[in-house]
């Protein structure tokens, strides 16, 4: 008895303090399908949306030759995530018409002028599949010393102008992040 008493005592603060945690965190959520053309502002590159001829109704935004940026998200850091570390999550459904495409899924973060941050992830390589909608994903960690007033842009480019393909059901989650205590020295 005094051990299983002894070990809820010790384990149950633990616990509490996680959970505690976890639901103080802050997310912000970005959705965008194309079903529809109002934009609040914050959405980039809406003249791609293109209806499927496979799936009448589903729109989607269409990059080729013509237009190498495809749908993408252009905002200011929200108020209360500046100054936190910050957890991006990008998730999206992509179709491609060559795996071997340049398609570049871009994540940018500018200050005034400046390029503070720049990541391209070529996703056609890592989840084409040739004329099939896939899953695709990616995430960053941004440090809380990014200057408050920072733009965040995440869109879809076609780097060597040759590629189609075609995003769709664009979600972006920015989300507080705290750093592990072992992790800070």
């Amino acid at each position: 008895m005094k051990v299983s008493l002894c070990f809820i005592l010790l384990f149950l603060p633990g616990l509490f303090s996680f959970s505690q945690s976890s639901t103080g965190a802050i997310d912000h959520r970005f959705f965008n399908d194309l079903k529809t053309t109002e934009n609040p502002g914050c959405w980039i590159n809406l003249d791609t949306r293109v209806e499927d001829a496979n799936e009448p109704g589903n729109f989607y935004s269409s990059i080729d030759s013509k237009h190498p940026y495809g749908l993408g998200l252009e905002t200011t850091i929200p108020d209360d995530l500046k100054n936190r570390n910050m957890y991006l999550s990008i998730r999206a459904r992509l179709r491609v018409s060559d795996s071997t495409q340049n398609v570049q899924l871009v994540t940018s973060i500018s200050h005034g002028d400046s390029t503070v941050l720049w990541k391209g992830v070529n996703i056609a390589q890592l989840f084409g599949k040739i004329h099939e909608w896939v899953p695709v994903k990616d995430s960053l960690l941004i440090p809380r010393n990014i200057p408050v007033d920072s733009k965040i842009k995440i869109y879809l480019w076609n780097q060597d102008g040759k590629a189609e393909a075609g995003l769709d059901d664009l979600e972006i989650q920015m989300m507080s992040y705290k750093i592990p205590s072992y992790l800070i020295y």
